[in-house]
């Protein structure tokens, strides 16, 4: 496909860390605007919880829905001989007719890997050659023994600490317990936290965009780079403030608008570099 698609290939990948974004945007925006029903106190409906809940639900059932209409992928399809299906699915996923150069030669490269794999799998594992349910068993446990090859080895550990180092920046602990963080920060209530969350959503969508609009012409490790330093000064600044200012918020207000506006520029450091270059990086290896 890399063939089909170029660059937007890229732009496809990152594309869904700007969905994750945008989910995460609206749930908080959501839990802010459900807040207020019955009244912020303790008369508050338990609608105020149950709502957001609920409204999950929605578009997992249409994922679930979903799936029943998906195609099967083209590799698939090739290497159990549905070429003509393959085809076809390759011409409506690029928009293109059937017997266009490009979806000829995208099934080309699809149908040549399929060959090799074969070719392959005939050589040394002779017994596994058929494609039975259980030869098919049998082949995922020696595609998962293939990973610690020589061969294969580097990329897998390239792959997995990428993805490990993304998760250790600490974003999702930031976005689970801002409310709490903006709280300790010293921000009069409940709902002003719950407010800063939800900007801090807006922040985090909207500095995704750039990345997956350029981040092919930017280059991922120079950006991963950059914001790995600022995620390393926003984490350090905020640790400084909330120790020199943790039991005196109310009279160094700007002290506490210092480490809010920090926190939000660590969801921005974090939604233009590892966000979306992580998951790119990591299809290329």
């Amino acid at each position: 496909l890399k063939s089909l698609l170029g660059k937007s290939g890229e732009v496809l990948v990152a594309l869904q860390q700007l969905a994750i974004t945008a989910g995460i945007m609206i749930s908080l925006w959501t839990d802010y605007a459900t807040h207020y029903i019955g009244g912020t106190g303790e008369g508050q409906s338990d609608a105020a919880w149950l709502i957001p809940i609920c409204l999950q639900l929605i578009p997992g059932l249409a994922l679930g829905e979903g799936i029943f209409s998906m195609p099967f992928s083209p590799r698939w399809l090739v290497r159990h001989d549905h070429e003509a299906e393959a085809r076809k699915v390759l011409s409506g996923l690029c928009n293109l007719a059937q017997d266009d150069p490009l979806i000829e030669l995208g099934f080309l490269e699809i149908k040549a890997q399929s060959v090799f794999e074969k070719h392959n799998t005939a050589e040394k594992w002779p017994h596994l050659v058929a494609l039975t349910l259980m030869n098919t068993f049998k082949l995922q446990f020696v595609a998962i023994g293939l990973l610690f090859t020589k061969a294969m080895f580097g990329r897998v550990i390239t792959a997995t600490v990428t993805m490990f180092f993304q998760q250790f920046t600490g974003i999702n602990s930031v976005l689970y317990y801002a409310p709490s963080i903006f709280e300790a920060l010293g921000t009069s209530s409940n709902t002003a936290s719950l407010l800063a969350t939800g900007v801090g959503g807006v922040a985090m969508f909207i500095a995704t965009i750039p990345a997956v609009l350029y981040i092919d012409e930017l280059g991922r490790k120079q950006v991963m780079l950059a914001g790995s330093l600022g995620m390393g000064i926003c984490h350090s600044t905020i640790a400084i403030i909330f120790a020199k200012n943790r039991y005196q918020w109310v009279t160094h207000k700007t002290a506490k608008c210092a480490a809010v506006t920090t926190v939000w520029f660590f969801v921005v450091k974090f939604s233009y570099s590892w966000g979306p270059c992580a998951w790119v990086l990591i299809s290329k290896v």
